[in-house]
């Protein structure tokens, strides 16, 4: 097989990224509302809002994580599985599904 068709084949079996099906909505410490819709897996999604997200239901197909800083490279404060909710200290940044 020629280095074209084996590089070819390897893009056709990878792929496109996937996403989260359906919406996480999430509330900052500063009261805000605020929402991500199909948010992509593997993707670390910095968070808006002043003081931090506290509170997130996630309304998605997929499991969310959760990060204290805005990389999603420091400590887990919260996994909401599907289509759960939960409260939990400050977070900066969340990730959905596998690893970064």
């Amino acid at each position: 097989m020629s280095v074209a068709a084996s590089t070819a084949l390897i893009v056709a079996l990878t792929g496109t990224a996937q996403a989260a099906s359906g919406m996480v909505f999430y509330k900052s410490a500063d009261g805000r509302d605020h929402s991500a819709i199909d948010p992509a897996d593997g993707v670390c999604h910095t968070l808006e809002g002043i003081g931090g997200v506290i509170y997130a239901l996630n309304a998605t197909d997929k499991s969310v994580r959760f990060y204290s800083d805005q990389s999603c490279g420091e400590t887990v404060v919260a996994t909401i599985p599907p289509n759960e909710s939960a409260m939990f200290d400050p977070a900066g940044s969340m990730l959905f599904a596998g690893t970064r």
